[in-house]
């Protein structure tokens, strides 16, 4: 995330990101004992395979949640939109989101 927005880090140059604030997947467990709720349910519904789409699926999920905690699981799906998994595991995200969603764990 950049500034509170989620980015696609292969669209813009480090460069553009100095001066501003950057959030990425490591971040969600920095400075806690405890693992931020969206990576945490992605690893309880197993929502990830070969990991290289899951850091931008965590990123962006967070970003939805924190713009808005009550999301609807459609909402958070439009919100994941233009992210791209190659090994399909858009079944297992799904569960991830409703458990985010019917717990409130994501807001």
């Amino acid at each position: 995330m950049l500034d509170g927005k989620p980015v696609y880090s292969c669209s813009m140059l480090a460069l553009e990101a100095r001066g501003r604030q950057v959030k990425t997947a490591e971040a969600l467990m920095a400075g806690s004992d405890a693992l931020d709720p969206v990576p945490a349910a992605f690893v309880k519904c197993d929502a990830q395979q070969c990991g290289f789409c899951t850091p931008g699926f965590v990123v962006s999920m967070r970003a939805a949640f924190d713009k808005n905690p009550n999301a609807s699981p459609t909402e958070v799906e439009e919100a994941l939109s233009g992210n791209i998994c190659r090994c399909g595991t858009y079944e297992q995200m799904r569960h991830a989101i409703v458990e985010l969603c019917t717990n409130r764990k994501g807001g």
